[in-house]
């Protein structure tokens, strides 16, 4: 039996509306993840970014501006390395660019959180089921190599 729709549903971490919307992409399960509704909803379509006090949400996730005033999404520490990898990965394998400030940022979580045994648990058992890898989860220098995504 599903979970009650209220509970639980699925965030894109590549927006639908910023060009996730047809298969391969819309359903590659490196960038899909369980979410909260309240906390999809709050993201939206917002790039992820570092924003400043006073935030709009504050729950762990947070949403607002950063210092340039643009609207951004935050998640908790310990996911933020998880969602760069994920984004680094949607961002080269199709063909897709991540602006400047959003990478910046993207590169920073990754640094400061690295790959842990449950996201290479999770890629495990996606490569399983879809048939590739992430490499940003196998090796996360990676993004060190790539000069702009």
């Amino acid at each position: 039996e599903w979970p009650d729709p209220q509970v639980l549903n699925c965030e894109h971490l590549w927006p639908q509306s910023k060009g996730a919307k047809r298969p391969p992409m819309r359903t590659d399960l490196y960038h899909l993840r369980p979410a909260v509704p309240r906390i999809n909803s709050i993201r939206s379509n917002h790039p992820f970014g570092d924003p400043v006090p006073p935030f709009r949400h504050d729950d762990g996730w947070r949403s607002g501006h950063d210092s340039e005033e643009s609207m951004c999404f935050q998640p908790p520490p310990a996911v933020r390395g998880d969602v760069s990898r994920s984004l680094f990965y949607f961002s080269v394998r199709y063909k897709a660019p991540i602006d400047d400030s959003q990478e910046l940022v993207l590169r920073k979580w990754n640094e400061d959180d690295p790959v842990d045994e449950l996201e290479q648990q999770r890629a495990q058992v996606i490569e399983e089921e879809q048939g590739n890898s992430n490499p940003f989860i196998i090796d996360s220098t990676i993004v060190d190599r790539i000069d702009d995504f």
